[in-house]
């Protein structure tokens, strides 16, 4: 058997050479092992606290925020012009390719390329117009463009379209508010800007179906168009409202009167079918009421009879104190009635 000594040297060793190792690992220990101690506690740093790796982790996330930041370099914007048929103005589609080839950045050719493809319709027959070599020319295409859509000295044209304006059935105020301001700024371009303002708003009144909504829109004196096309939106919504609260009221009367109606006939049909000791109790009632009534009636037939009977009894045996025949009585004597028919009155004598 080993001593004590030898096996104590043994696990010295061990523990040199396991050092050792660790030390090539890149491991260090922050305390000396002291192999005679009775604490074996062992001191040394973690992976986490390696002193090498904390530099690596760093310069890894230096890398990765580097890469982050490049990635989220901003991009270049793209913005894709609208299309165009002729149909809408042509100097609202101009200035919105304008605002479209400053934000992409194009150049004189690629706004010409761009402008070529955008065409639609009538505005695409443009083209076949144009010869080969400037079907792509920025300016020969705006040019074609504005001499076929947006022709220059349309004054006249623009004024008399300005005062034939009326609103249509189905166009909104705001509409019809846009499109006076449009003709106003065509018909009047060497006008200064207050002037128009006026005028588009004279306009917008005037072109106004209802006549009870111009008078009052004239009558709050609006300051410029603006005004006016939201007072005549508040008009035009109070107007429906009362509308609606009207027709609902007389459709209520209406359906009620057919609802008491139809409840009534219904109880008098129930009525009917089931009768109940209240309903047979009034048709009891109403039928005395109307035997009584008839009673009444009969007695005053036979009063009458024999008054008149009594009448011609004393006729009879009378003469008229009038005319001096029997028959009837001086009251109805029919000489006095023709007699007094005939005599001027009072008045006549008086003219």
């Amino acid at each position: 058997m080993k001593s004590i000594v030898e096996l104590r040297a043994q696990i010295s060793s061990m523990k040199q050479s396991l050092g050792r190792t660790v030390d090539k690992m890149g491991v260090k220990s922050k305390a000396p092992i002291d192999s005679n101690s009775h604490d074996r506690r062992e001191h040394r740093w973690g992976y986490n606290d390696c002193p090498d790796h904390v530099t690596y982790r760093k310069g890894q996330g230096r890398h990765n925020t580097d890469s982050n930041a490049k990635r989220k370099q901003k991009q270049p914007v793209t913005v894709k012009a609208a299309t165009y048929d002729g149909t809408t103005s042509w100097i609202d589609y101009r200035s919105h390719f304008e605002a479209c080839a400053r934000i992409n950045d194009w150049s004189h050719y690629e706004k010409g390329l761009h402008l070529a493809v955008a065409l639609r319709g009538q505005a695409q027959g443009i083209l076949g117009d144009l010869a080969v070599s400037q079907q792509q020319d920025f300016f020969s295409l705006i040019n074609s463009l504005e001499e076929r859509f947006s022709p220059p000295d349309q004054i006249e044209l623009y004024s008399a379209q300005l005062l034939e304006r009326k609103q249509k059935a189905s166009e909104t105020l705001p509409e019809l508010g846009k499109a006076g301001s449009r003709l106003v700024n065509l018909a009047y371009t060497t006008v200064p800007s207050d002037v128009r303002e006026t005028l588009a708003k004279q306009q917008f009144i005037e072109a106004l179906s209802d006549s009870g909504m111009r008078i009052r829109i004239k009558q709050a004196r609006p300051r410029n168009l603006m005004v006016a096309t939201r007072l005549a939106v508040e008009l035009e919504a109070y107007n429906r409202c009362e509308k609606q609260y009207r027709d609902g009221r007389n459709f209520l009367r209406a359906v009620t009167t057919d609802t008491g109606a139809n409840i009534g006939e219904a109880a008098q049909a129930d009525s009917k079918k089931t009768p109940n000791k209240e309903s047979s109790g009034t048709v009891s009632l109403l039928r005395d009421i109307q035997k009584k009534l008839a009673d009444v009636q009969i007695m005053k037939e036979k009063k009458d009879r024999k008054v008149a009977s009594s009448t011609n009894s004393r006729a009879s045996g009378q003469a008229c104190f009038y005319c001096k025949k029997e028959g009837h009585l001086r009251p109805d004597c029919p000489k006095l009635k023709k007699t007094q028919q005939s005599r001027p009155t009072n008045q006549q004598l008086s003219e």
